[in-house]
């Protein structure tokens, strides 16, 4: 609690549903009802020959959590803070990690193929990430790979929850 002399403060950015009580005393408390909602969030690449990468973006929100990972066929699946980190990971074997202990940029690496036997992968624990380009946005910088074995578009679905 904190005491404004019963002055109701303006709601934070992005808050939705503040709900503002000022007691006797002049204590002012708030309370948000609702909150961030799930939902899906696609990229289909342009047709990439087998083991090809594409750099590109997709769409989610200015930070989010990643819930669950779905492609169309064998892909690795790549999230970044920044376009930069994009770029410069592009030749990034699967097998070789990130360099420990420097800032990577690397939200998410996911290899989905015969090995893993499946498409789908289900985070746990999520994923959490953000755009930290110098003027953000909602644009997520996504590595997308075809391992499928031959020529085609891969599509990705991203089930996630936007922070902000």
């Amino acid at each position: 609690m904190i005491n404004l002399n019963s002055t109701t403060p303006a709601a934070p950015v992005g808050a939705k549903n503040v709900s503002w009580q000022t007691d006797a005393s002049g204590n002012v408390s708030a309370s948000v009802a609702g909150g961030a909602t799930r939902g899906t969030y696609v990229h289909t690449t342009t047709s990439l020959a087998n083991n090809a990468v594409e750099t590109s973006t997709i769409p989610i929100s200015l930070s989010f959590m990643i819930l669950k990972v779905v492609v169309s066929g064998y892909a690795r699946v790549r999230l970044y803070s920044t376009a930069a980190a994009a770029a410069a990971d592009v030749s990034r074997a699967f097998s070789t990690p990130p360099a420990a202990g420097t800032q990577h940029e690397v939200i998410m690496d996911m290899q989905l193929d015969s090995t893993y036997g499946s498409t789908s992968f289900v985070m746990s624990p999520v994923a959490i990430g953000a755009n930290m380009e110098s003027v953000p946005s909602t644009s997520i910088s996504i590595n997308t790979t075809n391992i499928t074995g031959s020529t085609g578009t891969i599509t990705v679905t991203l089930t996630a929850v936007p922070l902000e």
